[in-house]
């Protein structure tokens, strides 16, 4: 599907992706507007790009979201590994993500997109 009316987005975007140095991008507004579903389309096409989304659950708890976020860095980073969520605090699995993204940086860039 093609986007339309984001072509200062879409560069944006273009020039942090192809960037050589590490880059973040803090996408937000208003709900419904299309956040979403620009960063999954931008990055549809990039096959040397590691394509990370999650999203939180709504009145979920703390536990219940890093046991979803552990769940789908498994899914991304280890190949649909289960892994298990620690049970203080989310460190453990921020650690892992660290760990995991180092081995893909030399497949090439890697879209790290927090979705909430």
């Amino acid at each position: 599907m093609a986007l339309y009316g984001r072509t200062n987005e879409i560069k944006i975007l273009g020039q942090l992706y192809n960037s050589n140095r590490p880059e973040l991008l803090a996408l937000y507004g208003r709900r419904r507007v299309g956040k979403t579903f620009l960063i999954k389309q931008y990055f549809s096409d990039k096959e040397d790009a590691i394509f990370f989304n999650v999203t939180g659950a709504k009145d979920g708890t703390f536990h219940e979201q890093i046991r979803h976020f552990t769940k789908q860095i498994g899914r991304v980073f280890y190949g649909g590994t289960a892994l298990q969520a620690g049970r203080t605090s989310g460190p453990a699995t921020h650690q892992a993500v660290g760990k995991r993204t180092g081995t893909f940086a030399t497949r090439g860039n890697i879209a790290l997109v927090a979705d909430s």
